[in-house]
């Protein structure tokens, strides 16, 4: 049987910092990077390019997740 390479994790959104790295929301939705940058490049999550880095604001995800997924 295959172990997930996501350990489950609880968080509140205090603790999440204002601006994730693609890593730090790879682990915070639990997707593999690459489907977050995809998601990212698609348009599918809001997010912005910093030179070669992505990055997402907090309060953007927030919203997306309001009311449940």
């Amino acid at each position: 049987m295959a172990t997930s390479v996501y350990k489950r994790c609880y968080v509140s959104w205090d603790s999440v910092p204002v601006m994730l790295s693609l890593s730090e929301a790879s682990v915070l939705l639990r997707m593999p990077e690459d489907t977050v940058r995809k998601h990212l490049e698609s348009g599918v999550l809001p997010g912005i390019k910093i030179g070669r880095q992505w990055r997402l604001e907090k309060t953007k995800l927030q919203s997306m997740f309001k009311g449940g997924v």
